[in-house]
């Protein structure tokens, strides 16, 4: 946020309030900027001996400052997080800095059982539903970074949702017992 007037950034809220994407990726962009040299700033008045790094402190203060939702529309994670270190230096980067996406299944199964001519013979109804509410279920995310000479990444589908699991499933029965 230190490189874009308040002018500009307010010109940015403004561009993607009218649905412009490229706004928004410039605003995620200034957002982690500011968050990760204020955590720079502040943890250098920490204690020596902390074992925090700046990287994994911003990444997780990104999470829970953006909403899922914006995080699924732009991409899975802040590629922005993520670049080539120094030669030499092997970076900040915690070993599992990327997240799973969230899995919200709702399995239900109902069943209804008639009495039909006598006590032994009756006629079972039964319908299960597999992800019953048919929530998104995103199953891969691409977490290869990939760089050129110059440090550029050049992973075109770096951050992004690749798959998904199975949608809604119906199952119905009829079971007749004599």
């Amino acid at each position: 946020m230190a490189s874009v007037s308040l002018q500009e950034f307010t010109q940015l809220l403004q561009a993607w309030s009218r649905g412009d994407s490229s706004a928004l990726q410039k605003l995620t962009a200034l957002i982690y900027k500011g968050l990760h040299s204020l955590a720079h700033h502040y943890l250098g008045y920490e204690n020596s001996g902390l074992n925090l790094q700046t990287g994994a402190l911003v990444n997780e203060a990104y999470h829970r400052l953006v909403s899922k939702w914006l995080r699924m529309l732009c991409r899975g994670f802040n590629t922005a997080a993520l670049g080539r270190p120094p030669q030499g230096y092997y970076g900040d980067t915690p070993v599992l800095p990327v997240r799973s996406p969230e899995i919200n299944n709702w399995d239900l199964a109902l069943m209804k059982q008639f009495k039909l001519w006598s006590e032994a013979s009756s006629l079972q109804f039964r319908s299960e539903f597999y992800n019953a509410f048919n929530h998104s279920q995103f199953s891969y995310v691409d977490t290869n970074v990939w760089f050129d000479q110059t440090g550029q990444q050049v992973n075109s589908t770096f951050g992004q949702i690749n798959g998904a699991r199975s949608a809604r499933v119906i199952q119905l029965s009829l079971r007749l017992q004599f």
